[in-house]
């Protein structure tokens, strides 16, 4: 479709989608520490499920978490956590891409614990109760490798310096052309060069060594509203290894990562989801029917017909076509188009036309994008006219609104 643009469309609202929509995620991660261990659980919450009030200029919100410990059916202890967070522009209280972020640790011997969270937001009296956190710790069959760290590419600054900043998500992999990092820690020294596999659907995506990041004393902290894996005198002595440059080369699902070397053999099973997955995808007739502003019925009715099991594989067919980079399983056309979509659904959307995508402005901003100029006016008959012109492309298309009521008819272009 024409003029694909890097440009994201600002979007007023997002509702939340595959791998945000909870109110809030929980991840965890077990360092070992001496005679004991330490478990970190880390929190994340978009800012449109917090409640903010006015604070001066600014506006607050925040919450506190109780986490009811037990280990093998009985109460072990109890311990909670506070967090706030101050925004200065108002819009940031609505939005579903920036987060409160905070974090626990317990320390915790040996056993199977379940761990009730129960969250209170500040300025709400009520609190919820949430899904159970299970952690099971055996030295002898769990720690020679600890579990992988989902860590993000961009380090977070943190004090005089910068440490690895975790993407914080379940241990999620992020879906898309960044290209996040596998942390490895060993609490075996006498392990020098590991070797990896990673796969998906037995297909092997990467084959390669883990780069040695050297022996260093870890802690992982909360730092300036980002969780970081930090040294630290206090911290653990592990051997760090990461893999870098791949998740770029995997498509959403499961994907399993071997590692081996020296005795050595594990293997993990991950998540790879599209976290800020465009809303205009969560349901598939909508999805398709988008698609007549680029195509015929009968490609439309191509990736409709056949079980609904299958249609996101025939939908990321149409779109192979228009793929700028096929290298890699995301496909940014189409990232593009549905974002567009929720764009119009956003800004476009009336009180007598609910799906700013039908409308004609709607029609227009999916298949061309943004408008390199908007221009408005009034005619002779006193109606709002909207001149949007697309220097590149050569076009030009006038809108005007005879209801003054936001409706917009496509009446030149």
């Amino acid at each position: 479709f024409a003029q694909y643009s890097n440009q994201r469309p600002q979007q007023r609202r997002d509702k939340p989608a595959p791998f945000i929509q909870k109110p809030i995620t929980f991840e965890k991660n077990v360092l070992p520490f001496g005679d004991h261990y330490k478990c970190f659980i880390s929190y994340k919450i978009p800012f449109k499920n917090l409640l903010f009030t006015k604070a001066g200029n600014n506006y607050k919100a925040g919450l506190n978490i109780l986490f009811t410990i037990k280990k093998e059916d009985e109460l072990y202890k109890r311990e909670s956590t506070n967090k706030s967070i101050v925004v200065e522009d108002y819009k940031f209280t609505e939005s579903g891409k920036d987060f409160l972020q905070g974090l626990i640790s317990l320390d915790l011997k040996e056993g199977n614990y379940t761990i009730i969270p129960e969250l209170k937001l500040t300025n709400i009296n009520s609190n919820y109760r949430l899904k159970p956190i299970k952690i099971e710790i055996n030295s002898e069959s769990e720690f020679s490798v600890l579990k992988p760290i989902v860590i993000s590419s961009q380090k977070a600054k943190c004090g005089d310096g910068s440490d690895f900043r975790l993407i914080n998500h379940e241990g999620v992999i992020p879906f898309g052309l960044t290209n996040e990092t596998l942390l490895f820690a060993l609490q075996n020294n006498e392990i020098d060069e590991i070797d990896v596999e990673v796969l998906q659907k037995d297909e092997i995506i990467v084959s390669d060594k883990l780069e040695y990041l050297g022996t260093k004393k870890i802690l992982i902290e909360d730092c300036d509203n980002n969780i970081v894996l930090k040294e630290s005198e206090n911290g653990s002595k592990l051997k760090l290894y990461s893999l870098n440059n791949f998740s770029h080369l995997l498509k959403e699902g499961m994907v399993s990562i071997k590692i081996s070397g020296d005795e050595l053999e594990e293997e993990f099973v991950k998540n790879v989801g599209w976290f800020d997955r465009p809303r205009s995808l969560s349901n598939d007739e909508f999805a398709a029917r988008l698609l007549r502003y680029i195509a015929n019925d009968r490609e439309i009715d191509k990736v409709l017909d056949g079980p609904k099991e299958e249609f996101k594989k025939r939908l990321f067919e149409f779109w192979e076509k228009y793929d700028p980079d096929s290298e890699t399983p995301f496909n940014e056309a189409m990232d593009e188009f549905y974002r567009r979509a929720d764009f119009c659904l956003d800004e476009y959307s009336t009180p007598s036309n609910r799906n700013g995508a039908k409308t004609d402005r709607g029609k227009i901003y999916i298949k061309y994008g943004k408008p390199d100029n908007v221009e408005r006016s009034y005619n002779e008959s006193n109606n709002i006219l909207e001149i949007w012109s697309y220097e590149n492309l050569g076009k030009r298309f006038v809108f005007v609104d005879n209801t003054g009521l936001g409706n917009f008819s496509l009446v030149k272009g």
